[in-house]
């Protein structure tokens, strides 16, 4: 809620949209989209109803074609791809899962793309966390186990409820590289050892994601 209320904040000051897409964390994935014309990651659009409020105005298309609408579509592709490489204690549930329900659907004749779609229109809520998504907010039952008590916990590999995808791994590895040049400046000394332990937790989510790390 935090986060949708600072890019509604944001947004309505005309901060613009690179901007926001920089406060939020969420990174461009490609050359062309360092351009003056696509420096936005689509990701935002769905922060904040800004994605509703750039479409009004004569510059929606019909439904099919608003940016909210294609910002949950490409939060929906990272997240729910059945194809795609997830980590973390329910890593293999949650890819199991979707196989299951995909093969489904296709051996009922419909394509990837419109399970995709069909998605979007149930309103399939997709939650980013910044370093994974979270599924251990199940108000029915406790588990004390659950370490979230700050940002580096949350990780897969010390949280059985975790799922990490490849759109996280430019968090993990800021997380990585902030540590690895804080390592050996003297401000720093009376921490190396916590410093070094967060380095060794990025690069084991970086590395399990399948993602090249410079030691």
């Amino acid at each position: 809620m935090l986060r949708h209320t600072l890019t509604y904040q944001l947004f309505k000051a005309e901060v613009g949209l690179p901007l926001i897409s920089f406060q939020l964390k969420h990174f461009v994935d490609s050359v062309s989209n360092y351009t003056s014309a696509g420096s936005t990651s689509l990701v935002t659009l769905g922060y904040g109803d800004i994605g509703e409020m750039l479409s009004k105005d004569g510059n929606r298309k019909g439904d099919k074609k608003s940016l909210r609408r294609a910002a949950e579509l490409e939060a929906i592709k990272t997240a729910h791809n059945p194809n795609g490489t997830y980590y973390g204690g329910k890593a293999n549930e949650h890819k199991k899962g979707l196989i299951k329900t995909f093969s489904g659907y296709m051996a009922e004749g419909y394509t990837e793309e419109e399970v995709y779609e069909a998605m979007v229109d149930q309103g399939v809520a997709i939650v980013y966390m910044g370093q994974g998504i979270c599924y251990g907010n199940r108000a029915e039952e406790y588990d004390s186990s659950l370490p979230c008590i700050g940002s580096l916990r949350c990780n897969p590999a010390r949280c059985k409820q975790a799922v990490v995808t490849t759109k996280h791994a430019p968090k993990w590895r800021e997380v990585y590289t902030l540590n690895k040049l804080n390592l050996n400046k003297p401000e720093y000394s009376h921490n190396r050892e916590q410093v070094l332990a967060a380095m060794n937790e990025a690069r084991m989510v970086l590395e399990n994601l399948g993602e090249e790390v410079e030691l």
